[in-house]
């Protein structure tokens, strides 16, 4: 059976989302249960990920890139970027995290676009200089993080269409 392009890219989004630790193994599961409820024949590829709960990590991710397909890059970013806004939300303490994880992201260009790109440079570069008592207010920073993920999160019509048809559900993070 062929997997859809949408549940590839929430694979690959998961996937990304795993290693930089936005998200956990009973998330993926969970969204892997769904796929297969949702699913008349689902790829092997799924099962075995929902079975995958007491593996670790390095299994979890390996399962993720295995599942068969091209991601829509487009829909990947989207997803991940919807993550951060959701984790910084739920989370404001983990603003930090959230730096290195733009510097990393940035220097693969991995963005929406070339703006955002940039902006994460330079909101990681405020981080690391409030960080070290040398320049900045975190709560100020927070605020424009969580501004810049707001921006970069606009609802995409190819994601709703998505959500639609109940191929993945959107991020959720728990409080």
């Amino acid at each position: 059976m062929e997997v859809s392009q949408d549940i590839k890219s929430r694979a690959e989004a998961f996937r990304r989302e795993f290693l930089f630790g936005l998200t956990s193994a009973t998330e993926v599961v969970a969204w892997a249960d769904s796929v297969i409820t949702a699913e008349e024949e689902p790829d092997i590829s799924i099962i075995e990920l929902a079975m995958a709960g007491n593996r670790g990590a390095a299994e979890i991710v390996h399962l993720l890139a295995a599942i068969p397909g091209e991601p829509s890059d487009g829909m990947v970013r989207h997803l991940v970027f919807c993550r951060m806004r959701d984790v910084l939300r739920a989370q404001p303490d983990r603003l930090r995290r959230l730096g290195s994880i733009f510097l990393s992201l940035a220097s693969e260009r991995f963005a929406p676009t070339e703006d955002a790109v940039n902006e994460m440079y330079a909101l990681e570069d405020r981080l690391e200089l409030a960080r070290g008592g040398i320049f900045g207010d975190l709560e100020e920073i927070r605020r424009d993080t969580q501004a810049f993920l707001d921006r970069v999160t606009l609802p995409s019509p190819a994601l709703e269409s998505a959500e639609r048809v109940g191929r993945f559900a959107p991020s959720r993070v728990r409080r």
